[in-house]
This record gives structure tokens, C-alpha cells and sequence, in this order.
């Protein structure tokens, strides 16, 4: 997905050139630290990508009406660069003016949190059969 991006039209010079050097160990912190940096394409798409999430955040708020959001992966080692427009976006979707402040926050645990998460449950399926 990275090369695809990278070749596109939009996609700015400092980005080509790191997928060039780093092609298939590219990280999304490599993308965070172009975006702060300035590069005007990167940050753009984090900012998309953090509107995009803020939609299925505000959706998943109005259906379930949660006390609380946890995204997890890679996506939330981003920070800021992917939580602000997603906490924006979420905000103006949710209907319940009390579920606004539904907090947004990422994984304790990081990129990993999904994977000891299915450990786990698998581990008490286990001890309860």
C-alpha cells in the first residue's frame, strides 16, 4: 500500500524517497516523523486516515454508546497525527451530546494489544474446558 501511495501523484518527494531506502520495512512511525517534519503529503494522510477512523468511531459511538474507545495497532503509534482528527471527526458524528466526550485513546499494550488479547482468550478457553 505504501509503494502504491508513493507512486501516485500526491505523493511528495520526501515520502518517495524513504519507501525507495526503507521499501518494505517503511513503519508507521517513519511515516509520523515525515508528517511532523513538514511533509505536506504524509500529513494529509494521517489527517484522512484519522477523519476516516473518527467516522467508524462516531458510528460505533451512536450504535453501542460506549464509556470508553481503545484503538489498538499500528495506526496508534501515530498519536496525535491520527487521534485529533479522529476525536474531531467522532465528536461531530455523535448524536448523544452526553457521548461527545466518550474518550479516544490508544492501546496501552501498543501494536501488540490484539494479539495478547487473542492469547489471552484463548488461554482462558483453555482453563475453562
Amino acid at each position: 500500500e505504501a509503494r502504491r501511495r508513493a507512486d501516485g501523484p500526491g505523493a511528495g518527494p520526501a515520502l518517495r524517497e524513504l519507501i525507495a531506502a526503507r521499501g518494505a520495512e517503511l513503519t508507521t512511525r517513519d511515516l509520523a516523523a515525515l508528517a511532523v517534519a513538514g511533509d505536506n503529503p504524509t500529513a494529509s494522510l494521517f489527517r484522512d486516515t484519522g477523519r476516516m477512523l473518527g467516522i467508524a468511531v462516531g458510528n460505533l459511538v451512536n450504535l453501542l454508546d460506549p464509556d470508553k474507545i481503545i484503538i489498538g495497532g499500528g495506526v496508534a503509534q501515530a498519536g496525535d497525527l491520527i487521534f485529533t482528527p479522529c476525536r474531531a471527526t467522532a465528536a461531530s458524528l455523535i448524536l448523544c451530546v452526553a457521548s461527545r466526550d466518550t474518550p479516544i485513546e490508544p492501546a496501552e499494550l501498543g501494536p501488540h494489544a490484539a494479539a495478547l488479547g487473542a492469547s489471552r482468550l484463548a488461554r482462558d478457553g483453555l482453563e475453562a474446558a
